[in-house]
């Protein structure tokens, strides 16, 4: 039995993993661990391996890699609805591919939103929340009364 280091990948395209994990000897399948869905590996790096790097195993057991996204990958273009009102806010939603529910709450008086329009919205990661539900909140005015 041939034993080996495994190298740490952590930060490594699947290429050098791969270019890697062979160059220390590693004879077994390299797998990828798929537990967090799908990889997009023109952008993914690797962020965990069994065995760990510098560990010692042998030269023909497997070794699985688990890629994950940089943090730029989940920071995509997001359409801001905040600022407009409801109809050209919902407008917005709905080009942008969301098909949930969008629901409009009060949101109170709120000095940094104008009345009529959108303050906020939940959850603020809409695009990601597909087929659920939007609530967008809206700036109502005020009505103070005073007795006579």
């Amino acid at each position: 039995m041939s034993v080996i280091t495994i190298p740490d990948v952590t930060g490594k395209t699947r290429a050098e993993v791969e270019t890697a994990m062979r160059g220390a000897g590693v004879r077994g399948e390299i797998q990828v661990d798929t537990s967090t869905g799908d990889v997009d590996f023109a952008i993914a790096r690797a962020c965990n391996q069994n065995p760990g790097g510098n560990q010692q195993t042998s030269a023909s057991l497997f070794v699985t890699v688990r890629y994950c996204m940089p943090e730029k990958a989940y920071v995509d273009p997001m359409i801001h609805l905040e600022g407009l009102d409801v109809a050209e806010a919902t407008k917005r939603a709905r080009a942008a591919g969301f098909t949930g529910d969008i629901v409009v709450e009060p949101a109170g008086s709120t000095a940094n939103c104008q009345v009529g329009t959108v303050c906020s919205v939940d959850p603020a990661r809409w695009n990601l929340n597909q087929a659920h539900r939007m609530t967008l909140w809206v700036n109502k005015a005020l009505t103070i009364l005073t007795p006579d």
